[in-house]
């Protein structure tokens, strides 16, 4: 992130979860202008200072002490050693922006454990952390590079061979082209970094990793030396290479202020005691020169009562503030009965859910001197590029300052919009780079009339065109099919005037519920909106919750699919024209001279009929728009949940557009496969609040008697019920009990279709998926009349594929849906399935 170089802003941990816990990073404003400020322990253009206590303007730098408290066993000094490394780096560029070096490495101590042991974690960290980040990189295509070897060879020993390679079984799993293509086997999981054996692995049929399934170790195990080689690495590495930079692991002896290793060993470190230890790196931190980025204590936890109270933390915080930017000292649970001055504190737990029996860890900031933090506990995992950490459901709720702000809001009219408002709806509907160049207050000021009118013409639109003349006003039955199209399809219904060119004014956009029993066209309809979004080259996310992918997506078919076309086949395999149809055909030649095949198969490259083939054609092209994320059953809380939910959303493609729709199939499994999100009583209130922040249309599958089918119902932006009729199979009854266009007079439409799976049709001619035209519509007076007299039904051939046909009636009440009840467990009697009392629909 480019900053300004005149101050310093906010620094980055390295951790996501956490930075937004601090509100985009960790203040350093109380520090000394890096401009001013003597790094090297002398005053900036005068001669010697007082070990870098003094910025050459006579005031003492105060750098920032963190304490990390909490029990052994929750991963503190993982945590530590990630934001070192963040810090570190961001220092680091600030420095580098300004030509100036850091006066001292970063500094990792360990009261009980060796510096190799550090090493080895650092590094297991850093090269996880680089994995992870080419993996993403390569998901949107920006860098071609992780295609080939260029980071495998920088970071592992690709000429070591596997004595095994010749011999062993498992072998046959890996591809002939590893070594040429090792980062794109890296970028799709085939291999993978094991940090127990710090080599990577190649995934093969059996879990576990062995010494059969490695591929290629870390090529060094020393910190210093992949710093020392980095600057042959290649150009497209420059991001990599800021990661790499020296760090002091237990240093006493050490380095020079240049970075130059002179013995990072330390004698006899094992037959010391922890207050020997300590006494020796206070004495170390006394004489070193300069300043450094950050510093790293760990291991009070070694040190007896009776020793914790002899040690000098008044004295120990005092020098910190001094030789570093950022410190970082960890205690165990008796740093609570230290007096100490940290500017912040953070505290880590284990908890523990009675009710079914999880255990997992939390982190709160307890204390913050300098800035505004988030309140409250955290919870985070640990993973193989460190500590991940999920911010709470409130904070996804939290808009900062909102009440602050309020009482200017509240005293100007509701068309009256704000220069926040205009900012935020340039932002969210993609104008924003569009006008980069035009995007001041000037602007906002002589465009604000023109937007005020154009908000009142869509909100008044459709009483508008109400009013037209009697020939070219606007129909019932037309009302009814554009708002079944835009519900359903969502494809924007253009206005009927001419004239009347407005844009959409909305804040977001809609979350549909999609509520029905059983086996009741849900996912049809789902389906039907998420193809029409992949024919316009909209990607679309579908989340699943507790299904396996491999049987959804052999349900996830083109409602639009129609098996006449322009072409026909014939059983044998012979293919006639029909020139009146415009619908593609799905292609099939015989299988020649293969024994044991099907006569028929899909057809491929060769194929003469290609072109007219919808599957091989058009049909493949929809698929690349469509993805599945699946989540398993188990205790994942919404704070999990919910970041990566985000992360999905803000992974951008090879086109850089990012997610546009969102499908949640189904949200029933929430009421027994989850019981950490049924017991969230905001998930839901979150879940639609996370698509509205990132502005993606939703679908949210749901059964009726769910529970959370009602709150659905009270939360999204159009409410979508379903209901199969027992007694007719073809027939389906779809009620749209709300639409976010504020229909006026606020009605409900009641759509009965015959034929549901011919209610969609995909044409050649147009990119999106078509409703059908048969659309008629009925008073419910007609519909009774209808009923009393009812015409003779053709008895003819019905062997022949029916067209759909939908009668749309407007009605008042959703009495009759809700009523009606079902249960698998309720008795096949009507009686038992209809009640005629005002009840909850979710009670027996």
């Amino acid at each position: 992130m480019d900053r300004n170089d005149n101050d310093v802003q906010k620094l980055k941990t390295g951790i996501s979860g956490l930075d937004n816990l601090f509100y985009s990073g960790i203040q350093l404003s109380q520090y000394a202008e890096l401009d001013k400020i003597d790094i090297k322990g002398e005053e900036a253009g005068q001669g010697n200072a007082p070990q870098g206590n003094d910025n050459g303007n006579g005031h003492e730098n105060n750098g920032i002490v963190i304490a990390i408290r909490g029990v052994k066993g929750t991963h503190k000094l993982l945590l530590a050693t990630q934001m070192l490394q963040g810090l570190t780096k961001e220092i680091n560029r600030l420095l580098s922006k300004r030509k100036r070096e850091p006066g001292h490495l970063s500094l990792l101590y360990s009261l009980n454990k060796s510096d190799d042991n550090l090493q080895d974690l650092y590094l297991d960290l850093l090269l996880s952390k680089e994995i992870n980040h080419i993996i993403k990189e390569n998901i949107n295509k920006r860098n071609s590079v992780w295609y080939s070897n260029t980071l495998s060879t920088s970071l592992f020993k690709q000429e070591t061979t596997n004595k095994n390679r010749n011999n062993g079984k498992d072998w046959n799993y890996v591809p002939n082209d590893y070594r040429e293509h090792t980062d794109l086997y890296i970028c799709d999981r085939t291999f993978y970094y094991n940090s127990r054996t710090n080599s990577l692995h190649f995934r093969r049929m059996d879990e576990g990793d062995d010494n059969e399934n490695i591929l290629f170790p870390r090529r060094h195990n020393k910190l210093s030396e992949y710093c020392k080689e980095k600057e042959e690495w290649p150009t497209c590495m420059d991001g990599i290479k800021e990661d790499f930079f020296n760090v002091g692991f237990n240093e006493l002896n050490g380095k020079d202020t240049n970075g130059t290793v002179a013995d990072t060993s330390v004698e006899s470190y094992y037959s010391e005691t922890a207050l020997q230890k300590f006494q020796n790196i206070l004495s170390y931190l006394e004489e070193m020169k300069g300043t450094s980025p950050c510093i790293v204590i760990d291991g009070f936890a070694q040190f007896q009562d009776e020793e914790l109270k002899r040690v000098p933390i008044s004295h120990l915080f005092k020098l910190l503030r001094i030789k570093s930017f950022f410190s970082i000292l960890i205690f165990d649970e008796r740093g609570k009965d230290i007096s100490c001055n940290a500017d912040i504190i953070i505290d880590m737990r284990q908890g523990h859910e009675e009710a079914n029996h999880y255990t997992f860890y939390e982190l709160q900031i307890t204390k913050s001197t300098y800035q505004t933090t988030v309140l409250g506990w955290h919870q985070y995992k640990e993973r193989p590029y460190g500590v991940e950490v999920f911010p709470s459901v409130h904070r996804l709720l939290q808009r900062r300052d909102y009440l602050s702000f309020v009482l200017s809001n509240t005293h100007q009219s509701i068309v009256d919009e704000s220069y926040e408002e205009y900012l935020r709806s340039i932002k969210r509907w993609g104008y924003a780079d569009q006008e980069v160049g035009n995007l001041d207050y000037e602007k906002f000021r002589s465009e604000k009339p023109r937007r005020q009118n154009c908000l009142l013409q869509e909100m008044y639109a459709r009483q508008m065109e109400r009013m037209l003349p009697d020939e070219n006003a606007v129909t019932e039955c037309e009302v009814g099919k554009n708002m079944l199209e835009e519900v359903l399809l969502e494809n924007p219904i253009e206005p009927k005037c001419k004239w009347l060119e407005v844009k959409k004014w909305k804040s977001h956009n809609d979350i549909t519920a999609l509520i029905g029993n059983p086996n009741s066209y849900k996912r049809l309809l789902a389906n039907a909106a998420t193809f029409n979004a992949a024919r316009k080259g909209e990607h679309t996310l579908i989340i699943l919750f507790d299904k396996e992918e491999g049987d959804v997506c052999r349900q996830t078919v083109c409602p639009g699919f129609r098996s006449e076309g322009p072409c026909c086949i014939t059983i044998d395999g012979q293919i006639r024209e029909n020139h009146q149809l415009d619908n593609w055909m799905p292609c099939a030649r015989p299988m020649n001279g293969k024994k044991g095949m099907a006569p028929f198969r899909i057809c491929d490259g060769d194929c003469p009929d290609r072109k007219e083939c919808m599957l091989a054609a058009e049909c493949t092209k929809c698929y690349e728009y469509i993805h599945f994320f699946g989540i398993r059953m188990g205790c994942i809380s919404a704070d999990e949940l919910f970041s990566v939910i985000k992360e999905q959303l803000e992974t951008k493609f090879e086109n850089g557009e990012c997610f546009k729709r969102v499908v949640i199939d189904d949200l029933q499994k929430v009421d027994f496969s989850f019981p950490l999100l049924k017991n969230n009583q905001l998930f839901l209130s979150a879940l639609i609040t996370l698509f509205r922040e990132y502005n993606v249309k939703a679908q949210i599958l749901c059964d009726k008697r769910a529970m959370l089918a009602l709150p659905l119902c009270s939360m999204a932006d159009n409410v979508v019920c379903i209901r199969r009729e027992e007694e007719d199979v073809d027939k389906v009854t779809i009620y749209i009990e709300r639409n976010s266009e504020h229909v006026e007079p606020s009605g409900i439409y009641r759509y009965t279709v015959e034929n549901i799976e011919r209610m969609f049709r995909c044409s050649s001619n147009d990119p999106k998926i078509e409703l059908t035209k048969s659309i008629t519509y009925k008073t419910l007076q007609e519909i009774k009349k209808a009923d009393k007299c009812p015409s003779e039904k053709d008895n003819g051939d019905d062997t022949g594929k029916k067209e759909t046909c939908v009668v749309c009636t407007k009605i008042g009440s959703m009495k009759e849906y809700w009523r009606t009840r079902y249960s698998i467990s309720d008795c096949p009697c009507p009686s038992n399935n209809t009640d005629t009392k005002d009840s909850n629909p979710n009670e027996e």
